[in-house]
């Protein structure tokens, strides 16, 4: 396993751990749709950041910004 590999494994650890805090959190609590919004969102940068900033970065070039 690569180094690269390896950081790309944790954060899918790291995401999938804190998935499963958040659906236990709202579950057990009652909060209002946006607070849940901004729990999984959060959830979702931690392995998807990267995506986002390539696909950004990618576009960014296509458009001339």
């Amino acid at each position: 396993m690569t180094k690269q590999q390896r950081k790309i494994l944790i954060k899918i650890i790291i995401g999938a751990v804190l998935f499963a805090v958040a659906m236990a959190v709202t579950h057990l609590l009652t909060l209002p749709w946006w607070a849940e919004l901004l729990i999984f969102l959060a959830v979702y940068l931690v392995p998807g950041f990267s995506v986002l900033e390539k696909g950004c970065a990618e576009h960014c070039a296509r458009a001339g910004v």
